[in-house]
Order: structure tokens, then sequence, then C-alpha cells
């Protein structure tokens, strides 16, 4: 699997995937390829989280997509370090029927390899903010997380086809906000 044309392929995701594998020799890449099925992800899963981990090893990955147009596939987005340690980690939010293609590969210098690392590729449930929110009419109004509190919280998504979103709070005593 060193090379997109060899890659493993692990079939379309019906649930997660954790799979164990080395980088040897020095400089050694590894590829996987996957789908998403048609019907989407499964449960009410709407995004993956991919990370690498292992006992000692610093992981770059990148991820490419199946684009039809060119009939190829081609990065989309990569990450080194966001996972635990020197690991890697990506969260994506896929369309159903999308093709995807991964690439590990050590990035630690001087190259010496990694005797085992571990691929989790896991469905995961994010929450989706109350749209529209997309201009200061639509925001979202903000409430404290709780009656004795003064900090609010909100989670949401931003992806492409919701690159912004607009939220609302109000203070009723002089304060600072941070």
């Amino acid at each position: 699997n060193d090379g997109l044309a060899e890659s493993t392929d692990l079939g379309e995701l019906s649930g997660s995937v954790q799979l164990f594998a080395s980088m040897l020799p020095a400089g050694d890449a590894d590829f996987y390829r996957f789908s998403v099925s048609e019907s989407g992800l499964p449960g009410n899963a709407n995004a993956l989280l991919i990370r690498t981990g292992g006992p000692a090893g610093d992981s770059v990955v990148v991820l490419y997509q199946f684009n039809e147009e060119e009939d190829r596939y081609l990065p989309t987005v990569s990450d080194d370090d966001s996972g635990d340690s020197y690991w890697s980690q990506l969260l994506v939010r896929p369309e159903p029927g999308d093709r995807f293609a991964l690439r590990i590969e050590e990035t630690a210098f001087p190259l010496e390899g990694i005797d085992t690392y571990s691929l989790s590729i896991l469905p995961v449930a994010l929450v989706v903010d109350e749209e529209p929110n997309n201009t200061s009419t639509q925001a979202t109004r903000l409430a404290p997380i709780n009656e004795a509190s003064t900090e609010w919280m909100v989670e949401g998504i931003l992806d492409v086809s919701d690159a912004i979103d607009f939220f609302a709070l109000t203070v009723q005593d002089p304060a600072l906000v941070q």
C-alpha cells in the first residue's frame, strides 16, 4: 500500500474502522481508500474523525477526495500534530457517495520508520447550529449556560455550504466581556 494505485481498500464505511500497521523501512508511506455510502454516514453521524496514534512516532495525514471531473483523487486537507503527541487528526464532513484516499507518512527527521501505528476512522455526530444565522439580523440568541452563570457557549459547524454564522448575546450589567 505504498502508493495510491496499491492502496489498501477499506470499502464503504459502515461503522468505525481501526487498523494497525507500520511504516517500515524508513521513508515508507501507507495509502488507504474508503467511500461513504450513497445514503450517507451510518447512524446519526455527520462527520468523520480520522486519526493516527501509537506508542512512538510523528505522522502527517493527507486526505484526498475523488474528483469526478478530473477522474482522479485530489488532496483536500492535511494535518501534522493535531492529535495526541505528534500524531495526526482530521475532522471532515463528507457528502453521501464521496470517495477518499489517505496518505500517512512519518515526519520526524531523520526518518527512522515507525514500528507500529494505528489508524482510526470514526463516524461522529457533531452539533449543528440552528440555521439560518448567516447575517446579523438572523443571529442566533445565546443564553447563559445556566442561571447563575456568566458564561455563554455555542456549538456549531462551519463548512462549505455554511461558511459564516452570527450569534447574539445580551450583557445585562456592566461587565468585562472576553
